[in-house]
């Protein structure tokens, strides 16, 4: 007769094993739940963040480089907007007051008092754009560079553009210089007529690619290696036997979005070419997020005026 052994407390070790991987799988179910909650409640924080900082920007629509100058001017809020690390305010009533003096509606500042807790904390810088500040361009959106029959000093300067495309393998952008003389209040009484070489079309590729691969850009393209140097002369050029003055350089971008980046070779050769770039930044709920918009120190046409050519007859063509 075969013995059959028991042992005591057999059902109670079973029942903790059980209790414990309980226990386990349950902290780890509270756990997950507790990040997704916290991961949740981080992104409508920093949703609306963003939100408040673009209302911040919204609130500056119109505003002219000339108040930005003013009231940057006022050594409270730095050294100025056109020195090296421009103006800044902090807070929300000494940014109210930043955009009052900058000539901002006051009924438009109702957007802060959606961030006026405790801990919350706004913030507005402005200085003009340096040379590793990139500027996105969208489809048939003009960086304009407005020179405006200035002599550049020295004469050799250029302005060189750095293009990345955003979002492919490929950009293409357009590149043209307007030319004019005899300047009175800064209005040309006459433009050089249009040359074929005062437009040039290029094509951005990333390393590891060519041109050739991409299909819609024939040999009338000139390739372009992502993120190289684009050297684009200042100086005024003779047509006809009289001499124009480099008015405007136009960046255009055709077929997708590029991002560009523009220095000169010799700093403060030529004056107020920068963008303006004002950046907003709230933290109202735990979250920090901030905003960037540039604008230009000078007014430049439209980019409907790139698709036009008047050559007097009524007649769009190329003769």
């Amino acid at each position: 007769m075969r013995n059959i052994k028991v042992y005591k407390g057999q059902a109670l070790a079973i029942v903790m094993i059980v209790l414990v991987i309980s226990a386990i799988l349950g902290m780890a179910m509270l756990s997950r739940t507790l990040k997704d909650t916290r991961q949740l409640a981080g992104e409508k924080s920093s949703a609306e963040a963003l939100e408040f900082a673009d209302s911040v920007l919204d609130t500056m629509k119109g505003t002219t480089v000339a108040s930005l100058e003013t009231v940057c001017a006022n050594p409270q809020y730095g050294e100025g907007l056109k020195s090296a690390n421009g103006c800044s305010v902090k807070g929300v009533s000494n940014v109210k007051t930043f955009l009052s003096s900058a000539g901002i509606d006051s009924n438009t500042l109702d957007v802060f008092d959606k961030c006026q807790g405790e801990n919350s904390n706004v913030e507005v810088s402005a200085k003009l754009a340096g040379p590793e500040d990139e500027l996105e361009i969208t489809t048939d959106r003009v960086r304009s560079i407005v020179v405006r029959g200035q002599t550049p000093n020295p004469a050799g300067c250029t302005l060189n553009v750095r293009v990345e495309p955003r979002g492919s393998s490929f950009g293409s952008v357009m590149v043209s210089r307007v030319y004019a003389r005899n300047y009175t209040n800064g209005v040309p009484s006459q433009y050089k007529a249009y040359q074929y070489d005062d437009f040039q079309q290029y094509c951005v590729y990333l390393s590891g690619r060519s041109c050739g691969d991409a299909t819609n850009m024939d040999g009338s393209w000139i390739p372009l290696l992502s993120d190289s140097t684009l050297s684009i002369p200042l100086g005024a050029v003779t047509y006809s036997g009289l001499s124009y003055s480099l008015d405007e350089i136009r960046i255009r971008s055709l077929g997708g979005t590029v991002a560009i980046k523009t220095s000169l070779s010799h700093p403060n050769c030529i004056q107020n070419w920068e963008m303006v770039k004002v950046t907003a930044g709230a933290n109202c709920t735990g979250t920090y997020r901030a905003k960037e918009i540039q604008f230009p120190q000078q007014d430049s046409a439209l980019p409907l005026f790139d698709y036009v050519l008047f050559n007097g007859q009524g007649v769009l063509g190329s003769e």
